[in-house]
């Protein structure tokens, strides 16, 4: 009845001595080929590109294809190719070095199962095929991601402009009969959710984070570039969300970045996704993304990953009655395709068509947890996939030795009937859990049908899909934006560090947006430049170049700095918002509101970065075995006497503990579990901005900084806020001066504005 997990290993298919050896091959293979890669791919959305045989490839997390091929500088294809064996993959990639058509890096996980990225012509795609031992050659398509399923953005707009409110419900937790009091919560359940990533937060608990995207973006709080990632992990394993909850809080959540903040990426990084999985252990993984088109790369990963005892659940893709087949992964036989379902319990008209859809679950106008901590109303067979997911973490629990088949069968044998009558059934946990104990699988080719007749449906009508907003009082959220916009946002908030960097920039160097010099007036300038754009043609380069000289805002005491930080805010914005090739153009911001909505994501950037890096670490910290949210671990630093000294004298900032260390490694200043009130405080200040911009409000010292649960002091504050016209706070929260560390004597240049005010340097 069960796959024996127990008797398997992450390496099942080699002895000891040929996988030391394999191993010890790599590393040799590593010093001569110039290894590892990075790249991404984006979610509930469609994809699309090109097999050799000239058939259509379009990978989606739900809606159109747009065929795009992975095109390097020099105009050749990149590709995927399996080989057969050790030797094949050797002679490859010889010939491929020897051809200039090695890929800049090459991902361990790839390497170690044969496959290879290569760049190839028409005519080196001949020489690959004739080697012996080459079993597949597939096109990298490049993916590219569309709404999942189209959003009415004039009725979002028209709510936004009433100041609505919609009723909040998990109606979607009643209708897969969540039951209210259970035990079981996927305690030691590993899930890894194979997307654009998790924003950090105190409601989602991440075991560990991996990105294989080429994101440069260094503040955890906008580690999912699209929010998609955040609302499918909500869902799965929230915990502690007020009215809002996951199926499975206990479940350990594994973030596998592989969807990135441009939402595009190559096939070969959800492969490589989930050959991380398997080295890594991971028990289910959710994937709610697919392709159109059979893949054998792609096959040979999802194979491995049975082997290992994986249990993958996906998305069966959201192109309707248009679609004469579901998506892959979810249509090989060995993953758990689900459907969405809606508060009708019928399947929605937007779910792919086909055989092959093993489960449905809500689908349709589900609130979840996004970015900039708020709640969105989605639509989608990916938001359907994560209940599956949840459920099968909670099965996973309680059957710990459980397989793909058994899970699926009793998923399918325990559904309430779905109700037009179909064969297919809707997710059931309560009855699942109570089938389980003597629940019999059946031959893998018998069609299961549901046993349970279709239950109580649910009024959705006055949830409108596509809206973002918070918590107003219970049960209710105040609609402050439309998702579209809020990706936007969601998209410059991750990109900052790699377009506008303040050391290493793809295009302007700006330290004014990473709580450099005086974080208080820059907020304030973006806020102003966001909310007062009204009359501008924010397209136009001339326009914008007037209309942002004209916006000023006071900077008194900074004389070194002041004048220079507001001016290339300047410029970061005219590129932002003009440039082809400025960060607007990568991430959609092509309307007065995405522009807008891209300033504040800049300004939502600056905020996190405030928090994370300009705040004093507490006196209280303290020197230990282990490290813990409170903690340091002596054995890091170079100096542990001398440290500890500057920062119980207060005189370390966030920034400053990479000064210390022994190595690169910086497990404290943008780590989310360290000190996370600093994290928390910041999504709410985030939020608070948000929602004032929407409600035309003006600047608010107090929203985005004090009323946040903030009880630790940042660095001069009271001294930065006096010069941009704020006023001041409590003690609190601020120094009593400008605390500037500089060890073995030397100022930082971070710091050179300390000129400007009355100032302590501990050397």
């Amino acid at each position: 009845m069960f796959f024996d997990k127990t008797k398997y290993t992450k390496h099942t298919i080699f002895n000891d001595y040929y996988y030391l050896r394999r191993k010890n091959m790599i590393r040799k293979r590593r010093n001569f080929y110039q290894k590892i890669t990075v790249c991404g791919l984006s979610a509930m959305m469609l994809l699309s590109g090109v097999l050799p045989n000239g058939t259509a490839l379009s990978v989606q997390a739900a809606s159109e294809p747009t065929e795009q091929y992975n095109i390097t500088e020099n105009g050749d294809m990149t590709y995927i190719a399996t080989m057969k064996n050790d030797a094949s993959y050797d002679r490859v990639m010889s010939k491929a070095e020897s051809m200039d058509a090695l890929a800049e890096d090459q991902p361990t996980q790839l390497e170690e199962n044969n496959v290879a990225v290569l760049e190839l012509d028409e005519n080196d795609v001949n020489r690959i095929k004739q080697i012996n031992g080459v079993v597949t050659l597939e096109e990298d398509v490049i993916l590219t991601a569309n709404e999942e399923v189209p959003i009415d953005e004039e009725l979002v707009d028209t709510l936004v402009e009433n100041e609505a409110t919609l009723p909040f419900s998990q109606w979607n937790m009643d209708a897969i009969n969540l039951p209210d009091s259970l035990s079981l919560s996927g305690d030691n359940v590993k899930v890894a959710v194979l997307d654009s990533g998790i924003s950090t937060s105190e409601y989602l608990s991440v075991s560990e984070y991996v990105d294989l995207t080429d994101s440069d973006n260094e503040n955890p709080l906008f580690n999912d570039g699209t929010g998609h990632g955040t609302s499918i992990a909500s869902v799965i394993a929230a915990s502690d969300l007020g009215d809002m909850y996951g199926i499975a809080p206990n479940a350990e959540l594994y973030d596998v970045k592989v969807l990135d903040g441009d939402n595009s990426a190559p096939l070969s990084k959800i492969i490589e996704g989930i050959y991380w999985c398997i080295d890594n252990d991971i028990d289910i993984i959710n994937m709610s993304l697919g392709t159109s088109v059979y893949s054998a790369a792609l096959e040979q990963a999802v194979d491995a990953a049975e082997e290992a005892g994986i249990v993958m659940v996906a998305a069966a893709g959201n192109n309707g009655t248009e679609a004469t087949n579901i998506d892959y992964p979810a249509a090989f036989d060995n993953v758990i395709a689900v459907g969405a379902s809606d508060g009708n319990n019928a399947l929605t008209d937007f779910t792919s068509t086909g055989d092959g859809i093993d489960i449905l679950a809500p689908g349709e106008k589900v609130w979840s947890y996004g970015a900039f901590q708020g709640l969105q109303a989605i639509d989608g067979t990916s938001i359907a996939t994560a209940h599956v997911t949840g459920a099968a973490a909670l099965l996973l629990e309680k059957y710990p030795n459980a397989d793909m088949e058994f899970i699926r069968q009793l998923f399918m044998a325990s559904s309430n009937q779905e109700s037009n009558g179909s064969d297919l059934g809707v997710l059931n946990i309560g009855e699942a859990l109570t089938m389980g104990d003597g629940f019999q699988v059946q031959s893998a080719a018998t069609k299961i049908k549901p046993q349970v007749p279709s239950v109580t449906t649910y009024d959705t009508s006055d949830i409108v899909s596509g809206s973002w907003g918070g918590t107003d009082h219970k049960n209710m959220i105040s609609v402050l934006g439309s998702t579209t916009a809020l990706k936007v946002a969601a998209n410059a908030a991750d990109l900052v560090d790699k377009y506008y960097h303040s050391d290493d920039s793809l295009r302007i160097k700006c330290k004014a947006l990473h709580g450099v010099h005086n974080y208080v007036t820059n907020l304030h300038f973006l806020y102003e430049v966001a909310k007062n754009a009204d009359n501008t043609a924010m397209g136009n380069k001339t326009s914008l170049t007037n209309y942002v000289k004209g916006i000023n805002v006071p900077y008194s005491k900074d004389k070194t700095f002041g004048k220079e930080d507001l001016d290339i805010l300047r410029q970061v914005i005219v590129d932002a918002c003009t440039d082809p090739n400025g960060m607007g153009a990568k991430i959609n911001a092509d309307s007065k509101k995405t522009r807008r909505y891209m300033i504040l994501g800049m300004a939502a950037h600056l905020l996190g970065d405030t928090f994370a890096h300009r705040t004093m670490v507490p006196v209280g910290a303290s020197g230990g075995s282990s490290k813990d949210s409170k903690t340091f671990v002596k054995t890091h630093f170079k100096d542990w006497n001398d440290f500890s000294k500057r920062y119980t004298g207060l005189y370390i900032e966030f920034r400053d503990i990479k000064n210390y260390l022994k190595g690169t490694d910086n497990p404290y200043t943008d780590k989310s579990d360290f000190f996370p009130n600093r994290f928390t405080a910041a999504k709410t200040g985030v939020a608070n901005l948000f929602k004032r911009y929407e409600n035309e409000n003006s600047f608010s010292v107090s929203k985005f900084y004090i009323e946040t649960g903030f009880s630790k002091k940042l660095n001069n504050f009271n001294g930065y806020l006096e010069s941009a016209g704020q006023g001041k706070v409590a003690d609190e929260y601020s120094t009593a001066n400008y605390r500037v560390d500089a060890p073995s004597g030397n100022i930082s240049g971070n710091e050179k504005d300390y000129k400007d005010y009355n100032y302590s340097i501990y050397k």
